[in-house]
């Protein structure tokens, strides 16, 4: 990095939250809902596997921002963000990544 630009440090913060396939040089709009499917998916499972009383929380603001490219109806992301139950939202989770063209295992 600092032969390149001259910098000896980058940060990367928020913008990784909603992108994390920045880390590969790749803008959002250059991944698939299936991809954006299967890294939801896999963090909220990790998140819960780590940490199932207090996952459903902090997963929410990943959650948010994966699904903002897509302009869900309003009372979709207020019914995914209100969930609390793990099942039920993995349930609400699925059902809305198949309606964007995922295809869910």
């Amino acid at each position: 990095m600092l032969e390149e630009t001259g910098c000896d440090a980058v940060m990367i913060g928020r913008a990784a939250k909603a992108n994390p396939w920045i880390f590969s040089w790749r803008n959002r709009n250059e991944i698939s809902i299936q991809e954006v499917a299967d890294t939801t998916l896999w963090q909220f499972k990790d998140m819960l596997e780590n940490n199932l009383e207090n996952a459903i929380m902090p997963f929410r603001k990943y959650l948010k921002a994966y699904l903002e490219p897509y302009a869900l109806p309003r009372e979709t992301m207020r019914t995914l963000l209100t969930c609390s139950d793990a099942n039920q939202l993995l349930t609400l989770i699925n059902e809305t990544l198949t309606n964007l063209g995922a295809k869910i295992a």
